[in-house]
């Protein structure tokens, strides 16, 4: 063979190497790298307008319903005047009734404050003008975001629909791919969200501190950070509470007005909850089910971290006082739950 053959055969066996080494660097980047919540709307919307096994396993997986449906519509951005709007919505007949579905999508983002009960009034009103005979609301995140609990009637962790997914066989690569999106929106969650630090926040909570360890020092409120994220508003206290179970916890929810013993994972058990504990409580505290959670309720006016905390110093002294006497109930009463 000639010197000038063998060259072109060297110089096109190494672009051939050269092309195999390019695409299987291809192969190592992610489809999405900077995914986003519009991202997971859009393709939970595909799936409950398009594809009917979808929705099958989305009613057995929230209602427990495993019946004939019929898809009346799924909106993505369903907005009301003044109420916001619901990240995705499906309406399916169910028998002889219409039941809606608001569901709201996180991957990393705060609550704004009341937005869960603003998805409920959604749902009110538009049962109120005949548009759905019953509605409830779902959330969709990864199982780390679900996990810090959250008042929506049903969680519906990523993690579950990407396994769903992954046993679509005849989907083929279009459910690898939608697998592979819920596997990068989960990733970009445990990499470590943290929210932005906000001065307001931060100075309200640390105020917060002061004055309850000054004249609560009992209930132990946990020490916060030193950069508060704005949204964040659950308060937590550590006082030892030999009847509360692992997990389980009292938390001032400032925005919100609530003083709750919440009890994780035992949203099932409200009922036998009620029956054991409805005529013991704490004057004018009720039991409710908050997502996965109940807890145990007592109202207090909200508390807003961007006025100052000296002019709501009467609000934290009503909501300490709610604490402490939950605390002494749980004491006293709670066990056996």
């Amino acid at each position: 063979m000639k010197l000038a053959s063998v060259r072109t055969l060297t110089k096109n066996i190494t672009a051939e190497i050269n092309n195999l080494m390019m695409l299987d660097k291809l192969k190592e980047i992610i489809p999405v790298e900077g995914i986003q919540e519009r991202d997971i709307d859009l393709l939970l919307l595909e799936e409950l307008k398009s594809n009917p096994d979808f929705i099958k396993w989305f009613l057995n997986k929230t209602i427990a319903y495993e019946n004939q449906f019929q898809t009346i519509g799924a909106w993505h951005s369903l907005s009301q005047a003044g109420l916001g709007e619901t990240d995705v919505a499906l309406l399916v007949q169910l028998n002889n009734k219409k039941v809606l579905f608001l569901i709201e999508n996180k991957i990393t983002a705060n609550f704004q404050p009341e937005q869960e009960s603003r998805y409920r009034k959604r749902g009110r009103l538009r049962m109120e003008k005949g548009e759905c005979d019953e509605y409830h609301t779902v959330l969709t995140a990864p199982k780390q975001y679900i996990d810090h609990d959250h008042d929506f009637d049903f969680h519906l962790d990523y993690e579950s629909i990407r396994d769903w997914f992954e046993q679509q066989l005849l989907l083929g690569e279009r459910a690898k791919f939608k697998s592979e999106l819920l596997n990068i929106a989960i990733e970009r969650l445990r990499r470590g969200y943290r929210g932005v630090a906000d001065d307001n926040a931060t100075d309200f909570w640390w105020k917060y501190y002061e004055y309850s360890k000054k004249h609560f020092s009992h209930l132990e409120m946990r020490k916060p950070k030193n950069g508060v994220p704005k949204l964040s508003n659950f308060i937590p206290f550590e006082a030892t509470v030999p009847n509360l179970k692992k997990g389980d916890e009292i938390l001032h929810k400032a925005f919100y007005g609530n003083v709750d013993i919440q009890l994780r994972g035992k949203a099932d058990e409200i009922e036998a909850i009620k029956e054991i504990y409805q005529n013991n409580l704490p004057d004018d505290a009720k039991i409710i089910k908050a997502g996965k959670s109940v807890c145990i309720r007592c109202k207090v006016p909200k508390l807003d971290f961007d006025q100052d905390f000296e002019n709501q110093i009467s609000i934290v002294r009503q909501a300490l006082e709610q604490v402490d006497r939950l605390y002494n109930w749980a004491n006293e009463s709670l066990k056996n739950y």
